[in-house]
């Protein structure tokens, strides 16, 4: 029963952390200590590993932010092995039910090449899935995809549409690519 209502409150802080609509790390370390910030009122209770397995039990009922955050946990090895096929496997699960963090993470995992073969159309699928929820990233990945052509055919004119959406979000990347393109116009 204590799991039952750690993962409640855990999901209602997951839910409440979601709200910056971005959700980009450069790197292992920097996930880990935004699984740890997010976690931090819990985790003198519980180590990684029994962190996991609370978070694994919320999946498998089908609560779509633990099986989004979950594929994060496998994703970068937090209280596992880290495992990218796992990983897929969530966030294919909670990106089925709307979850548009993990429709950006099954994105870049496909337009990468990342623990599944590169398939620039199923990337593009998943971008705009969450793009279409106003995730920045996703937005400034469509900009790309319009861009360079990848899953879908190059148009400049809506690249720079999504990257002025996702400029409009806030996300930087959409900025820094819209001035160069004005700059060099």
């Amino acid at each position: 029963m204590k799991s039952a209502v750690y993962c409640a409150q855990i999901s209602n802080r997951l839910h409440v952390m979601r709200e910056p609509k971005s959700l980009s790390f450069k790197d292992a370390t920097e996930a880990t200590a935004y699984i740890d910030t997010t976690l931090s009122e819990y985790m003198d209770s519980y180590t990684k590993e029994e962190v996991y397995k609370m978070l694994h039990s919320a999946a498998e009922e089908g609560n779509p932010i633990m099986q989004q955050f979950l594929g994060l946990c496998c994703s970068i090895g937090y209280g596992c092995e880290a495992n990218q096929a796992d990983a897929q496997i969530w966030w294919e699960k909670a990106a089925e039910q709307g979850e548009y963090i993990a429709q950006y993470c099954l994105g870049i995992s496909y337009y990468e090449g990342d623990g599944v073969p590169k398939d620039y159309r199923k990337a593009f699928y998943w971008f705009k899935k969450a793009a279409d929820q106003e995730l920045d990233d996703a937005q400034y990945m469509l900009g790309e995809c319009y861009y360079w052509g990848n899953g879908v055919r190059k148009n400049i004119d809506t690249a720079i549409e999504w990257y002025k959406k996702a400029a409009g979000n806030g996300n930087q990347a959409a900025l820094s690519v819209l001035s160069q393109m004005f700059m060099w116009s």
